[in-house]
């Protein structure tokens, strides 16, 4: 790990499963520990992409018109979203 520096946080989260309070409270405690400058580097992945696409849905359907509040401040200052299909062989 870099001294003094943390260069990214990984959040992965999947569109299948609807986003509990167990998730949000994780969350949380992470921005305890970390502090609100965590957001800056916070990568949130969503898998399961290819489901939504199936559904004819996007990220912003998915996450609604109020994105969960523990992931409200990374998503105001700004995003994209790729979506990863992984393929079985």
């Amino acid at each position: 790990m870099a001294k003094d520096e943390i260069h990214a946080l990984i959040l992965v989260l999947s569109v299948n499963n609807r986003f509990t309070k167990a998730e949000t409270e994780g969350i949380l405690a992470l921005t305890s520990i970390f502090g609100w400058n965590m957001y800056d580097s916070l990568v949130v992945v969503f898998t399961g992409g290819d489901d939504l696409e199936r559904d004819g849905q996007t990220l912003d359907d998915y996450l609604g018109p109020d994105p969960p509040e523990s992931l409200q401040v990374n998503f105001q200052l700004s995003y994209s979203s790729i979506f990863w299909s992984l393929l079985l062989w």
